[in-house]
């Protein structure tokens, strides 16, 4: 993985997991139905922090899994330059597809149990004299669903071919000392014997005499 890829997937995950922080929250704090008072087929619900605390989770998902589709460079399709084998492309693309559906129905969960959890006066419905509320384990749910999605996104980076690095890329790393590209015997320059001076005798401060052979007559 590349280093802005690492920032850009550990922010997602902690934004994910305070996702579901505040989603359990709400989930504590949701309107109970003994908390609701009826006055004329007019049900009246109390203030809840489930609201606000809905619609926080909810703007923090979507955070998290923009900042991880940045990562992976829109599921690996805005990287033309990739290698690495098929089946890793393939599991990318399915991981991020199944990380979009958690994210959608995370984000629905969360939005559809704030506004059941809104204050004020709601009409009852003719049919039935029962006032609406939110069921146990709808925020539970989403902010299983919203760790998930992070989750799934993440695994998606991780699994993701790294990109074909190019010449003059900061990947591209050349020791100092060894040639960039490999040299062929033809492109080395010859290489020649060091020559030979000619060697002369020591030389001495000592005089050299040289005896000449004479020849005497006898007498």
């Amino acid at each position: 993985m590349e280093s802005h890829a690492i920032r850009l997937c550990a922010v997602g995950g902690v934004l994910g997991l305070l996702s579901l922080i505040l989603g359990i929250a709400a989930e504590y704090t949701r309107i109970k139905p003994s908390e609701i008072a009826v006055h004329f087929k007019v049900c009246e619900y109390p203030s809840s922090p489930a609201l606000g605390l809905a619609f926080t989770a909810a703007v923090i998902l979507i955070l998290a899994q923009v900042l991880i589709a940045i990562a992976s460079g829109c599921c690996g399709c805005c990287r033309t330059n990739t290698n690495g084998p098929a089946a890793n492309r393939t599991l990318t693309v399915i991981l991020s597809v199944l990380s979009w559906i958690a994210f959608a129905i995370a984000l629905i969960l969360f939005i559809s149990g704030a506004i059941v959890n809104g204050s004020g006066g709601r009409q009852v419905s003719l049919n039935s004299y029962h006032c609406t509320y939110l069921k146990p384990g709808v925020f539970v749910g989403a902010s299983v669903l919203a760790l998930a999605a992070v989750s799934l996104a993440i695994g998606g980076v991780i699994l993701q071919p790294m990109p074909t690095p190019t010449p003059g890329s900061a990947q591209m790393v050349v020791e100092i000392g060894q040639p960039q590209f490999p040299i062929s015997q033809s492109q080395c320059p010859p290489v020649y014997p060091p020559t030979l001076s000619p060697q002369f005798p020591p030389q001495t401060n000592h005089p050299v005499f040289i005896a000449q052979q004479q020849g005497y007559n006898k007498l």
